[in-house]
């Protein structure tokens, strides 16, 4: 993503995406303090750098839940009927 800011300056975001996967959450903890350190060394470069670590989810929902049976929902993104401008 690169915008150009009004003092003619570009600024932009580069993002690092490492995704693993556990067997509990001490073993999450270690990995997510090998990432803090990691990021402390990326930090002396770029000091507004953060760390952001989420839980992944299936998309198909929980095996055997009928949310996983569902058909997906359409979206056309109108949210309602335009207004006729006169």
């Amino acid at each position: 993503m690169v915008k150009v800011m009004k003092d003619g300056k570009l600024r932009l975001k580069a993002c690092i995406n490492i995704e693993f996967q556990t067997e509990s959450f001490v073993e999450a903890g270690e990995h997510q303090k090998r990432l803090m350190t990691l990021l402390e060394e990326v930090q002396r470069l770029y000091p507004d750098s953060t760390l952001d670590l989420r839980e992944l989810r299936n998309r198909g929902g929980i095996p055997g839940s009928s949310s996983a049976h569902r058909p997906p929902v359409t979206r056309t993104g109108r949210l309602r009927p335009y207004a006729d401008v006169a």
